[in-house]
């Protein structure tokens, strides 16, 4: 099979971070997040994905360039120039250069996945048996929105809105960045222009019931919000305690075996003021102060006494004054 990296976008809610990385190579638990779609897509039998760009492609292809030793899969880029296409030209423009297998998987890139206790097979043996133009993927929100939801009937399995609620018997779903797409998607929309996958697409075919699309809701995904700052660092110090209080977990196990599979061992401390993530290769001094929640990428230095509270620190760096840093990334 094949797969869609959607990695083209700007990253907005992200600046400044992303004025100098694309988010997808912006790292999450030490590991950038374009590796964790990769990651999954090998996983579910992809032999090529093609990798849209626009944004800063150099740092997606410095992503691939250092991990590609550790994949099997082919990553092909393709640049979206001068304009974006948005997810669903994203989608079309990309797929037309796959093979001419029936379906494809579709990842977003800005998120990062552990899809613990997730049979692959049976999803897309499920997606094909319904002829079903695209199966989104979903998970249900213990505080469901009600706005920009997707809204589903649970006994067809079937999406009938996207957008704000419009029907009391619709339940709604939060899309998990992971689409599986029939390739008939290319006779419906044959050029490849900016438009949205859900509201320009998917929901004109779903309002005229010209096209059948599912869902398929995950029973134990561990997906969070990684949009802007703050959600970034409550995911990451969320899965550091999971990995930490819970590590015999499915949960704990799966992101374990996906940052083992590139090659990072974590190293976990649990002190009385402050966790920390870690790898072998960073050097701390006596002085150091860490507080709250601390994520520190490979080969960090921190060479004089300063607090460091509740942030992650990645690509290599090197802090060599006194400086107290909370709820930040450097």
């Amino acid at each position: 099979m094949n797969a869609v990296l959607l990695s083209a976008g700007f990253g907005t809610r992200f600046r400044p971070y992303t004025n100098t990385l694309a988010k997808p190579a912006i790292p999450f638990l030490n590991l950038p997040f374009l590796c964790y779609s990769l990651y999954y897509a090998e996983k579910f039998g992809c032999d090529n994905a093609i990798i849209n760009t626009h944004h800063l492609p150099a740092s997606l292809k410095s992503v691939i360039d250092r991990y590609q030793n550790h994949l099997k899969i082919k990553s092909h880029f393709i640049h979206e120039h001068p304009d974006i296409l948005d997810s669903g030209g994203g989608i079309v423009n990309s797929a037309r250069h796959l093979n001419t297998e029936d379906h494809f998987w579709v990842f977003n890139t800005d998120v990062a996945h552990v899809l613990s206790d997730f049979d692959h097979n049976k999803a897309l043996e499920k997606h094909q048996r319904s002829g079903s133009l695209c199966t989104v993927f979903t998970v249900q929100l213990k505080k469901p929105n009600t706005t920009r939801s997707i809204w589903v009937d649970d006994t067809s399995r079937t999406i009938k809105h996207i957008g704000d609620k419009k029907n009391d018997s619709h339940v709604s779903k939060h899309y998990v960045g992971v689409m599986l797409f029939s390739k008939k998607i290319l006779q419906l929309f044959p050029t490849s222009e900016p438009q949205n996958i859900f509201y320009d697409m998917l929901l004109p075919l779903i309002e005229s019931e010209q096209e059948q699309v599912c869902f398929h809701e995950l029973r134990e995904n561990h997906w969070r919000e990684t949009g802007n700052l703050q959600d970034y660092l409550k995911a990451s110090f969320e899965f550091t305690d999971k990995l930490i209080e819970e590590p015999n977990s499915s949960f704990s196990k799966e992101l374990t075996q996906i940052l083992n599979f590139f090659n990072l061992t974590p190293t976990l401390y649990k002190g009385d003021n402050c966790r920390v993530l870690t790898l072998n290769e960073n050097h701390l001094d006596e002085d150091y102060q860490l507080q709250g929640h601390v994520i520190l990428d490979n080969k960090t230095q921190l060479n004089e006494s300063h607090i460091i509270s509740n942030s992650v620190i990645y690509n290599q760096t090197k802090i060599q004054q006194n400086i107290e840093n909370t709820l930040s990334i450097l």
